[in-house]
């Protein structure tokens, strides 16, 4: 399994663009699974990559598992998680 990670400090360089752009041509082109996770309060990936009953499920009604399930576990000393079943898009 490789990693790809785009990082950086600087606001409007591109990095959702390519990110969506890359995951999109992974798919497509290469037949490649792919696991994009969006850490970033804008949450432009995932409005990118969801469509919009998805994204209405996801932040109003959230019946997935999404990143903020990650974090409770954490602060409760509980550790991490071990799977989960992500939304398919």
């Amino acid at each position: 399994m490789k990693a790809i990670s785009i990082f950086n400090n600087k606001g409007g360089v591109g990095k959702t663009t390519l990110l969506c752009n890359l995951a999109s041509y992974m798919l497509k082109r290469l037949g490649k699974k792919r696991l994009v996770i969006d850490a970033d309060p804008q949450c432009n990936t995932t409005t990118y990559a969801l469509d919009e009953e998805q994204f209405f499920n996801v932040y109003y009604e959230p019946t997935e598992f999404t990143i903020a399930d990650v974090i409770p576990p954490l602060e409760d000393g509980n550790g991490y998680i071990t799977q989960f079943k992500g939304i398919d898009s």
